[in-house]
């Protein structure tokens, strides 16, 4: 671990800590306090599209997201719709 002068350990760990309760990394203190969103407007785009196109190119739009939209959850995003993704191979 590297130190900063003036700072301890105690200090980087209070960071994960938001309302009284901690959380184990900084990006889900981060989601707690809303400084990231939950990608919804991503689900809700890709649940969208989804009605009314086809499984390969849904495939193509989630690789997209998740390449340079940095969605905070991509698994998830991918799992609620992968049913609709895969209609092809079905």
């Amino acid at each position: 671990m590297f130190s900063v002068k003036g700072l301890d350990d105690t200090y980087f760990e209070n960071l994960k800590k938001f309302n009284e309760q901690f959380y184990l990394t900084y990006k889900e203190t981060a989601r707690a306090t809303s400084l990231i969103n939950d990608s919804n407007e991503w689900y809700n785009y890709m649940h969208e599209a989804s009605s009314y196109m086809m499984p390969r190119s849904l495939r193509s739009l989630i690789a997209t997201i998740i390449c340079h939209c940095n969605p905070t959850n991509p698994l998830q995003l991918f799992e609620d719709l992968k049913e609709n993704m895969i209609e092809d191979f079905v």
